[in-house]
């Protein structure tokens, strides 16, 4: 989990100390992976999941679907995952 708040609201802890099996894992806030997912990730919760009411999870993964077989990043953003993926000290 990423340090929304939706995150450490209180029904998420509840949920976890009923839970035991369950453990949360904190990601750290600079975590490149997690940064270039994002940038792919930002748009479509916006133009996939806030825009439309779907009654199941099947909807939702057949409207994702759709949305990544018709939808390509545009080259601004590709370069930009890029760039950083390249000027990883480890690379």
């Amino acid at each position: 989990m990423d340090n929304a708040s939706q995150y450490r609201a209180e029904i998420i802890t509840e949920f976890l100390e009923g839970n035991p099996d369950v453990e949360r894992i904190w990601l750290p806030t600079t975590t490149l992976e997690v940064g270039a997912a994002g940038k792919y990730w930002h748009p479509v919760k916006r133009n996939v999941l806030m825009s439309e009411y779907y009654a199941a999870m099947v909807h939702i993964r057949r409207a994702m679907s759709e949305y990544f077989r018709t939808t390509r990043p545009g080259p601004d953003m590709v370069k930009s995952v890029c760039r950083k993926l390249l000027d990883r000290k480890n690379f």
